[in-house]
């Protein structure tokens, strides 16, 4: 008996129970106002701050953006005003170039023969002396006879023998601070006697030239 009554309640708890089951499921609603309010809510705060940090981030690059053309502009007013002021020395370059010419040689163009210099003068080893010439001297207008009485001058140096002979003081004069001897060490006083006697032979000519 006992066993059976047993039973019989266990059905019908099972049997009550099971329809309010049904209800609870059926009856429960999906969205609720209040629920549905709170998540637009909630997704609206989210897009406002989305926004406020892509207008951060835009003011931040817009700012970038007006620096570096700000900069560009500043570079392009350096680099024009360094154009000018390069044109300004070779202007004033042209013109001190010209003044020069013009004192120097009568006139504001350059003669050939100053532009391209002789090979013997770099065989003899004689530096480009007309170009590192005073410009004082060329003010009396008598640059002309001047250069022609130093071609005069080395052609006599040349005849004579004299040029030769400062190659070879020039030469012991680098073997002795090189510590190294040779024959003109040893035979120093001719080279000094030849060089004496041909700044007397130069003294001579030039005297007998100007008489």
């Amino acid at each position: 008996m006992d066993g059976s009554e047993t039973q019989i309640s266990y059905q019908n708890d099972s049997q009550t129970t099971a329809p309010t089951m049904g209800t609870i499921d059926t009856h429960s609603p999906l969205y609720t106002v209040p629920g549905i309010l709170h998540f637009l809510q909630h997704e609206w705060t989210r897009f406002e701050i989305e926004r406020q940090q892509w207008e951060t981030e835009r003011a931040e690059l817009q700012a970038r953006i007006a620096f570096l053309q700000g900069e560009r502009q500043g570079q392009e007013n350096l680099k024009t005003a360094l154009v000018r002021r390069i044109k300004m020395l070779e202007y004033a370059l042209k013109q001190e170039r010209l003044k020069y010419n013009k004192l120097k040689y009568g006139s504001e163009t350059v003669p050939l023969e100053d532009q391209k210099p002789s090979s013997n003068e770099g065989q003899t080893g004689f530096d480009d002396d007309e170009n590192k010439e005073d410009p004082t001297l060329a003010f009396g207008g008598s640059s002309v006879s001047f250069k022609q009485g130093r071609q005069l001058l080395r052609q006599y140096l040349k005849e004579i023998g004299y040029v030769d002979t400062i190659i070879d003081i020039r030469s012991t004069a680098v073997k002795k601070l090189l510590g190294i001897k040779s024959e003109t060490n040893l035979n120093g006083n001719n080279v000094s006697n030849s060089a004496s006697s041909g700044l007397n032979g130069d003294a001579k000519i030039m005297n007998e030239s100007k008489g």
